[in-house]
């Protein structure tokens, strides 16, 4: 029941609240977060902490002495909006407060100014200062003093460093102006350069000042104004301006329709009058949205224009969507999945929704070709007188080349060289030239028409890309691969700097992924999760060895289900890899939670991520394996299509070829379902399925007799006669020739279903992989079946495609077309034998 109090005189709030519980809220009065119970105002929306509900209604004093300020009186002030720094405990603070009526800036919290013994809560110890003044110092980056405080959250939205841009975190020592909401790390305050050497203006150094012109400047970079009060850097001598967001960017996209770099701005605004404000390539207005541009002579494009909507990577299985803004956690340091680097938070990335799969542009469509490949999967295993095989069933749609104007940031023309790609830069510094090298497409420096490299002293081509030093006019150029001959040098070194960030990465998220706060393990494990799934150098074993794989079980069992889901993905990760780690992860007790997690009520999106981690599990002795049996059983029931699809993927993972593994399968009563799943919608459903019915198939005939009990040959049928895709037909036809390769009654039944006739059009018809399947059907009928049955087949006309495809490229299924051609014959020779046939073999 909801408990109510009246208001205090005092307050700016006055309704009346109510005792309810709220989850992640904060306190109007105190800043501080609130979880649990506490009051609320349902029409205000306003919060407070039962404690200071109940000082509120003890009806604070307006004006009390404390002993950290005796001089003076501190007056009550119940309603001021802005935030204050509290001068005992140093954190900043909203709400309530104890002002000195004064001339004095001091200020006190509520907390704080209600502990008159001058003690602190717990983890609040206030900053120490030798000398009082230093509470506030002049920063050269802003105009106004920059007072000392410790963040603590008391807005619903976060503050961010200006130089870094990331979030200030709880605790944490930071310089702000609360007037103008300039924030600083105090790791950051010395890092702003004050002056700067800029891709923006090459000719000269920009020197940092603040904003004070009335009316502002314009930053020649994205054409905003800039902001009055906030830095900037400028060249005198030019005119120019660089707002302080465009100072930290850079160029990062070449194309070959453009000789300068192309820089990402996620806002741009119209240039100058009497400038063109239209993309390049479709000519439409580009004010207002994200576009590359380049800064020196204003060449803009769309970023739709530039960069494909979705791509494919070598290193990634899955489509890739081009996304303008992606914060996958709360851990405010994000990276590139393909290169491992750092990655702006602003920038547009390539991102993959089913595994959370982030990447840099460049780092997607630097390739030769932007195009997919295989992925090994289940196939069915090779058996004495069963199909020779199915082609691997997980695999991305086809290839799918992008044919895009962009390029890497250059292209290298020796092949050789391929591995200098991830170090490319477009500036470089080298010891051996006092000036930076900037990046070029090519340059002539003369007409003398020979041209040499000023590092090696060899001759080059004056149309490839060139390091080249703009201070000296060009006086001084280098091959590409001189330049990253100097790189190459210092590639242990950077692998042993990847190692070591890395082992400290790991440090931290181990001591947050065992913390008993729930924010910190989902943040930990989330990063866990990204770690894993990379695609390029995935660290599993630094993970395992930092002995958090037992502590990723534990969590399969947290009431949240955000650290559930990720637990889930990280351990699936973790057993994917080889089968030491499955069986390490099995070993630490993970099955059984992850069966749990899978109950008759759980809710269906965990239903679907569970049930796509459960291949990974359905191959270890079948000891364990046979423990998920019973729940793919019940989870083939499902009527969501992501769950029917991976559990029957799953029961295909379950056969190793053994008689044994097949009956535990039959017995589980799934084949019946199985054969109706047949007839479903989904094409996945179907694959999968039908994968799993032509791994029972190739047990004994009693086990293959099942399916056949069940209608499948109706439904197999079906599949061969509609349009079906290729990858269905193929797994079909292979079904079929497992069936053929059992008794003659088996054979008899699949003449009877009509099957015969589809396959032999297959055969003179369809590409060359349902071929080879389909082929394997009615050689294995030639080899069980009885002569009249061998005479019926020849009747469909299966002779001739048996031979036309004697002069396919494959030996083995030559083999398998002579073996059928020669049991024809044989029967064509017993017919001759009996002289009906007038002393000739009618099928030679």
């Amino acid at each position: 029941m909801d408990i109510i109090i009246p208001p205090c005189n005092h307050t700016s709030h006055l309704s009346y609240i109510y005792l309810t519980k709220t989850k992640e809220n904060r306190c109007e009065e105190c800043g501080g977060k609130i979880s649990g119970t506490a009051f609320s105002c349902h029409s205000c929306k306003v919060w407070k902490h039962i404690s200071c509900a109940d000082k509120l209604n003890r009806d604070l004093p307006l004006k009390i002495f404390h002993p950290l300020h005796l001089q003076h009186r501190l007056q009550l002030q119940w309603y001021y909006p802005e935030e204050f720094i509290c001068d005992k405990c140093s954190y900043i603070s909203t709400g309530y407060r104890y002002r000195c009526s004064s001339s004095c800036d001091f200020n006190l919290d509520l907390t704080c100014a209600s502990s008159v013994s001058g003690q602190l809560p717990k983890d609040q110890e206030p900053l120490s200062f030798k000398d009082e003044k230093k509470k506030k110092i002049l920063h050269y980056s802003h105009n106004h003093e920059l007072s000392f405080f410790k963040y603590r959250k008391v807005r619903e939205e976060d503050y961010d460093c200006l130089w870094c841009e990331k979030h200030l975190l709880p605790s944490e020592v930071c310089y702000g102006c609360r007037y103008c909401k300039f924030y600083l790390h105090q790791v950051c305050s010395d890092k702003i350069p004050k002056t700067l050497s800029h891709y923006f203006h090459p000719k000269h150094p920009l020197r940092l000042t603040c904003n004070l012109a009335f009316p502002s400047d314009k930053c020649n970079a994205c054409s905003k104004w800039c902001r009055f009060g906030t830095p900037l850097y400028v060249c005198e001598m030019c005119n120019f301006r660089l707002d302080f967001d465009c100072a930290k960017l850079s160029p990062s996209l070449k194309l070959d329709c453009h000789h300068h770099l192309l820089t990402f701005f996620k806002d741009f605004k119209k240039s100058e009058e009497g400038q063109d404000s239209y993309c390049k390539a479709c000519g439409k207005h580009y004010s207002g949205g994200s576009v590359y541009s380049c800064v020196q002579c204003h060449f803009t494009l769309h970023l739709k224009c530039v960069v494909p909507s979705s791509a494919r990577h070598k290193y990634h299985r899955h489509p890739l969507t081009m996304m303008e803004l992606i914060k996958e956690d709360d851990s405010e340091i994000y990276y590139c999945d393909v290169c491992e680097n750092e990655r702006n938070l602003k920038d547009p990335v390539y991102y993959c929704q089913s595994c959370i799969f982030i990447a840099h542009i460049q780092s997607v469509l630097s390739q030769d070709k932007v195009a997919s490949g295989k992925v090994p999967s289940s196939s069915p295993p090779p058996m004495e007188n069963k199909a020779l095989f199915v082609d691997e069933m997980e695999q991305n749609e086809g290839t799918n080349v992008i044919r895009t104007l962009v390029q890497p940031i250059f292209a290298l023309r020796d092949a050789a060289s391929i591995n200098y790609m991830n170090l490319a830069l477009d500036i470089v510094k080298s010891k051996y030239h006092i000036h930076p090298l900037v990046l070029k497409d090519s340059f002539i420096e003369d007409n003398s028409g020979k041209y040499y490299c000023d590092f090696c002293e060899e001759e080059r081509n004056p149309n490839d890309d060139i390091y080249y030093c703009e201070e000296c006019n060009g006086q001084t150029i280098a091959h590409i691969e001189c330049m990253l001959a100097e790189v190459e040098d210092n590639i242990e070194i950077r692998k042993n700097n990847h190692e070591q960030h890395l082992r400290k990465k790991l440090e931290n998220l181990v001591a947050s992924v065992w913390s008993d706060d729930s924010s910190l393990q989902l943040q930990a494990i989330t990063r866990f999760m990204k770690l894993l799934s990379s695609k390029c150098r995935a660290p599993i074993e630094e993970v395992i060895q930092a002995g958090v794989v037992p502590r990723f079980v534990e969590l399969l069992g947290s009431p949240s289900d955000s650290i559930c889901k990720e637990a889930v993905w990280a351990l699936a990760n973790i057993a994917d890899d080889s089968l030491r780690c499955r069986d390490l992860v099995i070993g630490h007790g993970a099955l059984l939670p992850f069966l749990a997690l899978l109950n008759e009520h759980a809710e269906l999106f965990m239903l679907k991520i569970v049930t796509r981690t459960l291949p990974v599990f359905c191959k270890p002795p079948f000891d364990q394996a046979k423990l998920v049996l019973s729940t793919l059983a019940r989870l083939i029931h499902s009527n969501d299509e992501q769950v029917l699809t991976h559990a029957c993927w799953a029961l295909s993972h379950l056969f190793d070829g053994t008689n044994e593994k097949i009956q535990a399968v039959i017995e589980a009563d799934v084949c019946g379902r199985l054969v109706k799943l047949l007839m479903h919608p989904s094409p996945s459903v179907i694959t999968y399925a039908l994968l799993t019915i032509g791994h029972i198939v190739t047990g004994d005939d009693v086990q293959t007799q099942c399916a056949i009990s069940h209608q499948v040959l109706p439904c197999l049928l079906n599949l061969l006669k509609n349009d079906y895709e290729k990858r269905i037909k193929i797994v079909a036809c292979w079904t079929i020739s497992n069936i053929t390769a059992g008794n003659k009654e088996q054979i008899q039944a699949v003449i009877e279903a009509n099957i015969i006739a589809p396959l032999v059009y297959l055969l003179q018809n369809v590409e060359f992989d349902i071929k080879k399947q389909a082929i394997c059907a009615i050689s294995n009928a030639t080899s069980g079946g009885t002569h009249d049955q061998i005479r019926f087949l020849v009747s469909q006309g299966c002779i001739k495609p048996l031979c036309d495809l004697l002069n396919c490229p494959d030996p083995k299924v030559v083999t398998v077309c002579l073996k059928g051609l020669e049991n024809i014959l044989k029967v064509g020779e017993v017919d001759k034998n009996m002289g009906t046939t007038e002393g000739a073999n009618l099928y030679a």
